[in-house]
């Protein structure tokens, strides 16, 4: 452990001394000077007196070079907006490096998460640059609250704990938006090269609902799920949604409502399209057995597919697959194979709705363990990743060869934004 972290100093220093450049007396020895703040937070403190953390116990034994508080304080004022940027850049490829030789976002090839938000900090002192007011919540409350606001944006996988990939500090009177779709691209960026080669789906709330903030997810080739405004057109398309159009949904966990006073586990599901956003809405709403529960809850999607990890990696579903068929598997193999057979049926019940919309009754199935077991013994080389008929969905177009080919271009057209395009093999 301490020669890791010894490694990840010296990539630090390196990293600062290649990228950070401050004029000025007090940039002098920037690798040293950022290596302590970094090991000052590490080490629990959150202000420039706080830094004197670093002179404490062993903790110079540990740390070279070990900078005053009043010299760290003097560094930082000596930043400006470039100075910034730079720092960003060493973040990123830090990040980027400690990735690739840590496990820090496990299954970030398949499916990982940018969450986006902001936070108003009270500050204090009368020059203290940047302060105003701006809107919080305390304590569920909506206050006014002097300070400086802080835009964040972290990355997650199913299986991984969130870190940090951009962040930006902002005026305190700054609305929630403002410089949201750099920021945006840029964690995405730094997603990337972290090592989210899958899908990456961005979610934010109503405040970053805008079409730079869609539109700079799109080009980084991401999706997004943002929380609509409910404005007079919003609600009129919500308004217009068909009673047979709402599904019944359970939540997991109940959610205590204010205004119910109760605890609320139902809701209803629904999907349409809407010109705000071209690929359409999900609407949720509390379950109208619960007291005419009205409230709504709009999610703008850039692509109506469900995107659904698989618990396990390719390789890990290929070593899965040999054991089954060696008859060596155990209890947490048939488990695991359970698991990936979920997997499948949830994007197979998508399938299904998209395809009863428009207007085809398909019929579905996941194989059966026993059916794939017989496939895989009677051919020793295949593996359970390349079977492309592990699951699947079927329509009967009872009409001519122009019917079939018109269902064809419907079928293609509806799945065109997934994330794999549809891909067409004529056997007839």
């Amino acid at each position: 452990m301490t020669a890791a972290a010894e490694e990840e100093k010296r990539r630090l220093a390196a990293l600062a001394r290649g990228h950070v450049r401050i004029a000025g007396r007090c940039g002098v020895n920037a690798a040293a000077k950022i290596g302590c703040l970094v090991a000052g937070m590490a080490a629990g403190a959150d202000s420039i007196d706080d830094m004197d953390v670093l002179r404490h116990g062993a903790i110079p034994d540990l740390f070279e070079g070990v900078r005053a508080p009043s010299t760290l304080g003097s560094f930082l004022r000596s930043f400006t907006w470039g100075n910034v940027r730079q720092l960003e850049k060493v973040h990123r490829e830090l990040l980027a490096g400690l990735a690739g030789r840590a496990p820090l976002l496990p299954g970030a090839g398949q499916l990982a998460f940018i969450d986006m938000d902001s936070m108003q900090r009270r500050v204090y002192g009368h020059a203290k640059q940047g302060a105003a007011f701006g809107h919080t919540k305390i304590q569920g409350k909506t206050v006014l609250v002097r300070g400086l606001n802080a835009l964040a944006a972290v990355v997650s996988t199913p299986q991984g704990a969130p870190v940090v990939a951009a962040t930006r500090l902002r005026g305190g009177s700054a609305n929630t938006g403002r410089g949201a779709a750099s920021l945006l691209a840029e964690a995405i960026g730094t997603a990337r090269a972290a090592g989210c080669t899958g899908i990456i789906v961005a979610r934010m709330d109503s405040g970053y609902y805008s079409a730079a903030v869609c539109r700079a997810a799109r080009r980084a080739g991401a999706f997004f799920s943002v929380t609509a405004r409910l404005d007079a057109a919003v609600k009129a398309a919500i308004a217009a949604i068909p009673e047979q159009a709402w599904t019944a949904i359970r939540y997991p966990r109940a959610i205590w409502d204010d205004q119910l006073a109760a605890w609320v586990s139902d809701a209803e599901i629904a999907e349409i399209s809407y010109t705000g956003c071209p690929a359409g809405l999900r609407v949720t709403q509390g379950s109208r057995s619960l007291g005419g529960y009205a409230r709504a809850l709009a999610m703008a999607l850039s692509s109506t597919v469900t995107c659904v990890p698989v618990p396990c990696s390719g390789r890990q579903l290929n070593a899965l697959g040999q054991r089954l068929a060696d008859g060596t598997s155990s209890d947490a193999d048939h488990a695991l194979f359970a698991q990936v057979a979920d997997a499948y049926q949830a994007v197979l019940d998508h399938v299904e709705r998209r395809l009863r919309e428009l207007g085809f009754e398909a019929t579905t199935r996941v194989k059966t363990t026993g059916t794939l077991l017989d496939k895989l013994r009677r051919d020793p080389t295949l593996k359970l990743r390349s079977i492309h008929d592990l699951a699947g969905a079927r329509i009967v177009i009872d009409g001519t060869l122009d019917d079939q080919d018109a269902a064809k271009a419907r079928v293609i057209d509806a799945f065109a934004s997934c994330p794999r395009p549809p891909v067409e093999k004529d056997r007839r």
